[in-house]
């Protein structure tokens, strides 16, 4: 059994969906990606068990509770059910918030398999730049992305692995980092080649979740304060950028990123070294660190936002401008037909008959 525990933001849903709508392409290569515990796309149902309590109860996770309960005994069920024995896979991001990996071991032993766990790491910042930017969009952020004195203990891969490597084994830990994926044969066939699948059948998913340009989060922290979650101009403002070769500026300026990997430079040579066997301790590449390079400019994102309104608004007026013209010519017909002398005295005849009384 193939357990993929995400990370968040490394193009986890992308996997999910892709598994889920390709499952006569995976049986025919001798895989399950099975329907028991999903939530969406992914195994999320089995990973809100095991979460923390104070992670649990969350708004993402507690409604979702209840639907979890019964997901470990569904799967066995499912599992049972299958004509012929199959290579599993289960996918949630949500399995790397796990603390006690030790108990989500035992239910996956209970299954009766072997289990290998599949992890995507990616540098710490662009990590916490990325899920602000999806903060924001999904209008659950109003503040600035700043950072504390002291970072978050949860950036700490060596830490991460080591947690999960103690119960299901160094060995079967399979690291990938997920900018190299991206850059090299992409995302879905280093996937593939990590657990042994044929990505040549796989028909990949066609959704994506677009990240805002970090140019319009200063916009849209606005948009989310006034209650507007579901802002088609943000994305409208987004489409133009890119289209019209906008720099993909970050979100943190270069000292801040700088400080985050420098924290984190000591555990990520471990993992390069211990779990990926490179010598000389390289886990990602350095780009963006060097230099004066400033954060995104939020200013220059609401002017675009603003233009994009405005063209959005233009356009409307001009489909309204046309409806009203439409209208008018529909009248004069209308006018025209009825100032025909026969039809006049056939409407009159029409009225005296209605008029007239009964009987």
């Amino acid at each position: 059994m193939w357990l993929h525990i995400g990370l968040h933001k490394t193009a986890s849903t992308f996997i999910q969906e892709t598994l889920q709508s390709n499952a006569q392409a995976l049986a025919r290569q001798g895989f399950l990606y099975p329907r028991a515990g999903r939530l969406g796309a992914g195994h999320a149902l089995l990973a809100y068990p095991h979460l923390p309590v104070q992670r649990a109860a969350e708004a993402d996770v507690a409604p979702h509770l209840a639907a979890a309960e019964g997901a470990w005994a569904a799967l066995e069920e499912e599992l049972r059910s299958q004509p012929a024995p199959q290579d599993i896979i289960l996918s949630s991001e949500y399995f790397s918030l796990v603390e006690d990996v030790g108990a989500l071991q035992a239910a996956c032993a209970a299954l009766g398999e072997s289990t290998r766990v599949v992890v995507y790491l990616r540098r710490q910042d662009r990590l916490l730049e990325a899920g602000y930017n999806q903060a924001v969009k999904a209008g659950l952020e109003t503040r600035p992305l700043l950072l504390g004195p002291v970072l978050p203990e949860r950036l700490d891969w060596y830490r991460l692995l080591e947690r999960w490597a103690g119960p299901f084994g160094r060995r079967n830990v399979i690291v990938r980092v997920f900018e190299e994926a991206v850059a090299g044969p992409g995302i879905l066939s280093d996937f593939c080649a990590a657990v042994g699948l044929d990505p040549e059948p796989l028909v990949p998913s066609e959704r994506r979740n677009t990240r805002l340009a970090n140019e319009l989060l200063g916009y849209r922290r606005v948009e989310n304060r006034l209650g507007l979650v579901d802002s088609r101009l943000t994305q409208l403002a987004t489409r133009r950028m890119r289209s019209a070769g906008w720099p993909d500026s970050a979100v943190l300026p270069a000292a801040e990123r700088r400080r985050v990997v420098a924290a984190f430079q000591e555990s990520n040579e471990r993992v390069a070294r211990e779990y990926l066997g490179r010598t000389d301790g390289r886990l990602f590449d350095t780009a963006g660190l060097a230099g004066p390079e400033e954060a995104a400019s939020e200013s220059a994102g609401v002017g675009v936002a603003l233009a994009v309104a405005w063209a959005e608004l233009d356009a409307e007026l001009a489909r309204l401008r046309d409806e009203v013209a439409e209208l008018r010519r529909a009248l004069e017909r209308t006018e025209r037909r009825c100032a025909r002398p026969g039809l006049r005295r056939r409407l009159a005849r029409w009225l005296r008959r209605v008029k007239r009384p009964e009987g």
